[in-house]
Formats: structure tokens, sequence, C-alpha cells
């Protein structure tokens, strides 16, 4: 930012600028060295509360971490199928439940056998005498054969039971299995984002922002083409990389124009990016957790008609009897984003 401070600065006193780019420039990077200012202090009051964590002085330098480069891990769903299987809490409690329930089966399942019984009772017949008079011994067997509705329904009960212990077991083995098919296509899925934005949209927007700054410093392109690119080439890095260090899922939406497919001139395809977000058809923000933490702001909205009359899939808008009820709601989207997501500063 302060090398287009300084060439706008040499444009404009060799006359080929106004004052206005200057200006801009120059409140651009002022903007910047504000937020680095904030970030220092942020990165100050993490440092103290880490050394904190570690019981160490808040003063205490913290080295730089080494930077790492992530790598796809090697990750095997043969390999990881028995030891979820085997380690799986739901599953290890299904487990337990069949050994419960098939030891209750076994316990009706006894209860088929008679169960013996003896019993030894000695009587006296003159209560001042102190021998026993009589001794009585009986062994006596439960009939449950008699009763058969009783026991065989206790049997029945006890085979259903360990019956849907085991329909439980396999409910639970298919879900982990499911479980472990959803986050590995996760893991897949943000390795592939990862070295989508590492190797093809980070480097797309430097070479925008290296081709619109030689075309800046040959007249070929606006002042404001120039600043706009370099402005989206910092946030991009700034938004990935805060993306990055977010655990679990991550969303990054990205506004990019289709010449061919829209009807815009190719040259236009910055200024068509550009137009949707300054009209309010595409907010520019970032939400954690639920909540909008920063944002775009837009102090004088554009109309949307500035966008959608650089793309022909519009054209059919703007004929002899312009659609101005469609325009409309057009705008009346943008209004609602603009105040939904409080984009007017």
């Amino acid at each position: 930012m302060r090398q287009i401070a300084d060439i706008s600065r040499t444009k404009f006193e060799a006359g080929t600028h106004t004052a206005a780019d200057v200006l801009v420039a120059e409140t651009e990077a002022s903007k910047l060295l504000e937020s680095e200012r904030d970030l220092e202090r942020q990165l100050s009051e993490e440092e103290a509360q880490l050394n904190a964590l570690m019981n160490r002085d808040a003063f205490a330098p913290l080295g730089a971490p080494s930077e790492v480069t992530p790598k796809m891990p090697e990750i095997s769903p043969t390999k990881l199928r028995p030891l979820l299987l085997a380690h799986r809490p739901e599953i290890k409690m299904a487990e337990a439940k069949i050994d419960l329930e098939k030891s209750n089966l076994q316990l009706a399942q006894r209860a088929w056998i008679p169960d013996p019984a003896l019993a030894v009772k000695a009587q006296r017949y003159n209560d001042t005498g102190q021998a026993v008079s009589e001794l009585d011994a009986g062994v006596s067997f439960t009939v449950p054969w008699v009763n058969f509705r009783k026991y065989g329904a206790a049997v029945r009960e006890g085979q259903e039971n360990v019956g849907a212990a085991e329909q439980a077991l396999e409910r639970s083995e298919n879900e982990a299995l499911r479980l472990l098919r959803d986050q590995l296509q996760k893991v897949e899925t943000a390795h592939h984002h990862l070295e989508l934005f590492r190797d093809k949209i980070i480097p797309q927007a430097q070479q925008a922002y290296e081709a619109n700054r030689l075309n800046y410093e040959s007249g070929k392109a606006s002042f404001l083409d120039w600043i706009t690119s370099q402005r989206n080439l910092r946030d991009l890095e700034a938004k990935v990389t805060r993306a990055m260090a977010i655990p679990g899922a991550r969303y990054v939406h990205i506004h990019v124009p289709c010449p061919l497919g829209w009807g815009s001139a190719p040259e236009n395809t910055i200024k068509v990016a550009r137009l949707a977000v300054e009209s309010g058809l595409f907010p520019l923000f970032e939400a954690e957790h639920g909540k909008i933490v920063s944002r775009y702001t837009l102090r004088r909205p554009v109309p949307v008609d500035d966008y959608l009359k650089l793309q022909r899939r519009y054209a059919h808008l703007f004929g002899k009897k312009p659609d101005l009820e469609t325009i409309a709601a057009i705008q009346g989207i943008a209004g609602r984003n603009i105040e939904e997501f409080g984009l007017k500063s």
C-alpha cells in the first residue's frame, strides 16, 4: 500500500492523476497501519495468555512458530474400520447389552429345571421336656411344566430381547461406519480446499494484483482497479488464514464473475465483482458461531442498474420497455442485504 501511495504521489506531481488518488492511497495506508497496531495488540494479549497457561512470566518471549506445510494424512478405511468397531463407546455399550440379555435368557431357560428343596423340622409334644419328641424331614421341588405358559413366555421374552439387542448393535455399527465415511470425506474436502486456495485462488489474486499494477503504471487501468485488487488480495489471504485456524466446519464463499456465461466484457471482470459488492447484492462479511464479526461497509451504495447493465444476461431488463418492476425487486434484495448485514457505514 505504501508503494501505491508513492506511485500515486509521483503521478500527481507529474500532473497525470488527481489529488483524490493520492488521498485515497494515503487513507488506505493509514488504515493498514491502524489494523497493524490492532493485530499487534491482539498478538500481545494472546502471548500473555499463553505464557500464563504455561506458568511463565507474562513478558517472556515466545518464538515464532515454524511454517508447516499441511499434508493429506494417510488414512485407510480398511485400517480405521476395525479400530472404530472395537473402541467406539456406543458399540461397546450395545455389546454389553447383548451379554446382559443373554444372561437373562439363560436364567429364564434354567427356570424350567425343577428346583429341589430339603426341609428338616423338629417338634416337642411336652414343652417342659428338653428332648425332641419328633423329627420330620422332607424333600420338595417345583414342577414348572404345570405352568408352562408362564415359563415359556419368559423364555420367549428373553429371546426377543436378545434379538433386539443384536439389532441395536447392528444399527450402532452402521451409524459408526456412516460417521467414519462422513469424517473421511470432510478431511479430503478440507485438504482439497486448502490446496485450491494455496495453489490457485491466492496465486490468481496475486497475478490480478500485479496485472492491475502494471496496467495502472502504463495508464491502462484506473487507480480504483489497482487499489481494489490490492485490497482484495490482502483480504482473501487474511480470511483464508483465519478460516484454516478455526477447528471444525469452515465455509468460504467467493464471488467470481464469468464473462462468457454472464455476457460481460473480460476487462470488466473486476468491475463487475466490485459492483456486486458495492450495490449490496453480494454482502462481504465474516461470521463466527452465527454472529457477524466483520463486514465491508458501503458509504454510498451504487444502484443495482450499474451492476446489471454490464451483463448481457440482464439485457432484457433494459430494452425498449424496461422491466422496472423486476429491477425494483432486485434493488429491494440489495437493500435488504444492506439492512440485514449492517453494511451501511
